[in-house]
């Protein structure tokens, strides 16, 4: 099976769309997934750990025996293995307070180079952002006090935290739930709020 009908039939599998997968990936619109669905591409070697995370497979499933294998694809011998902080717990629900209680290390296998900058995890509570985000994932943030219109974002409201899509309509910032059981919040003046960082990678125990 090449590996576009592979990434087509688990997205569909999942229920996502391909502008939902393209998100989870932080990819900029549909056309990079379309071209990878049409044979028309294959992922960069960099993005196949992701793609299989986002579709909850496994690497050697996603790329199965055919000959659609990435040509650039990354040998195993050039895994790195970094190591980031988990700070504590953020809601993926209704905001909750966060302390940054240090609860250890975890160990994140990157295939190619790894986020740049200053990364910690997140243990997800809630399920507001499912099926992307469950309860008892994590995630790993990149520390960043802006991200763009999309992104996937850990935001701290009058001491609260919470994981939610950032989008800007106008001069307004909404925080957008995957779950349609949740409605957006709506940032105001009187809100007291930071933006904590930029999800950019999501664990999830199988």
């Amino acid at each position: 099976m090449k590996i576009g009908t592979k990434i087509k039939q688990q997205r569909k599998k999942k229920g996502l769309t391909q502008k939902e997968l393209a998100s989870i990936l932080g990819l900029g619109g549909v056309t990079t997934v379309a071209s990878w669905e049409q044979g028309l591409s294959n992922p960069p070697a960099k993005r196949i750990p992701a793609i299989a995370d986002a579709l909850d497979i496994s690497v050697s499933e996603l790329l199965g025996n055919d000959d659609a294998k990435p040509k650039n694809l990354v040998d195993l011998a050039d895994a790195k293995v970094i190591s980031i902080p988990i700070l504590g717990t953020i809601a993926c629900g209704k905001p909750i307070f966060s302390e940054e209680n240090y609860e250890g290390h975890l160990n994140k296998v990157y295939f190619g180079d790894p986020p740049t900058g200053e990364l910690f995890a997140l243990t997800c509570q809630g399920d507001s952002m499912a099926p992307y985000i469950l309860d008892g994932d994590k995630v790993i943030v990149r520390k960043q006090e802006t991200v763009e219109n999309g992104e996937i974002a850990a935001i701290l409201i009058n001491n609260e935290a919470t994981l939610k899509t950032v989008k800007y309509v106008g001069d307004k910032t909404l925080l957008i739930p995957k779950n349609d059981a949740y409605d957006p919040l709506v940032l105001t003046p009187d809100n007291q709020n930071q933006v904590l960082g930029k999800v950019v990678s999501i664990i999830r125990d199988i």
